[in-house]
């Protein structure tokens, strides 16, 4: 159980470093060289582990366009405008996303297990802070990202069950969401600064998304997204040590804490 804390720890430190990021680039850029960086990253494991089953690599080409590419476009966008804290417990509406679809899949989606997630959202809304004006856009955008990673979750776990490798499946997602990215971004006219903090993004998330496919490949997934949404509380420590000068803080976040690991606790017993 171990690796699902470890994703959204990974997940909380990618946040850092593209908030960081964007005070020197915009959104597009931004993603650009994180998809990149990841995709150098597992190219080689693409190529040594090449597999011929073409519905399983579809499944997992969709799966890079709805997570990478939608997924990752509105959460950049998103935390540019309302900030990493409140974005995050934005994209935590996936809990309930995930449940219900979990459910679809015929996964056992118990009272205890919708019981702690409501615990664990509730602590994430609490943590996020009520003083930042609104920003409809912004939480749109925070929303659309839970919607698509779901979406996401969904077509890996299904695409797994024909071939149990996520490893190849994570590595032919970022491929595919690479080779639309270089498209778009040829479109773009305006130059942007580079910032080698999504480098260490792309990273960060590269791998937080390799124990995600592999996570989803052996745990249900009315559980392993509720854990993974976890990752606010990481990033509002993180935030705090790092990042503080950047984003507000308040006295909710201790009350948002304990509910959140009031929830994961539940999760587990």
């Amino acid at each position: 159980m171990m690796i699902l804390l470890l994703i959204p720890l990974l997940f909380s430190l990618h946040q850092i470093s593209v908030r960081k990021g964007l005070k020197r680039t915009d959104v597009l850029t931004g993603n650009f060289i994180s998809i990149a960086t990841t995709t150098a990253l597992f190219l080689p494991i693409l190529i040594l582990r090449f597999h011929k089953d073409l519905k399983f690599v579809a499944l997992m080409v969709l799966a890079g366009f709805l997570n990478f590419v939608l997924a990752r476009l509105c959460f950049y966008a998103s935390i540019k405008r309302v900030g990493a804290n409140v974005a995050s417990a934005l994209s935590a509406t996936r809990i309930y996303i995930a449940e219900l679809f979990g459910a679809m899949l015929g996964e056992n989606v118990t009272l205890k297990l919708l019981f702690s997630s409501t615990l664990i959202f509730a602590g994430i809304v609490s943590i996020s802070n009520p003083k930042r004006k609104g920003d409809l856009l912004g939480v749109a955008l925070g929303v659309l990202t839970a919607i698509f990673v779901v979406l996401s979750s969904l077509v890996v776990k299904i695409g797994l069950k024909i071939c149990d490798d996520p490893i190849t499946g994570s590595s032919i997602s970022y491929l595919s969401a690479f080779i639309l990215f270089s498209f778009v971004f040829t479109l773009k006219k305006e130059s942007s600064e580079f910032s080698p903090y999504f480098v260490f993004a792309g990273l960060l998330v590269g791998f937080g998304h390799l124990l995600r496919y592999y996570a989803l490949s052996i745990y249900p997934l009315s559980l392993v997204e509720p854990i993974i949404s976890i990752y606010p509380v990481f990033t509002i420590f993180l935030s705090y040590l790092l990042i503080r000068d950047m984003e507000p803080f308040d006295a909710r976040t201790i009350i948002g804490c304990l509910l959140v690991i009031a929830g994961v606790y539940g999760c587990f017993i």
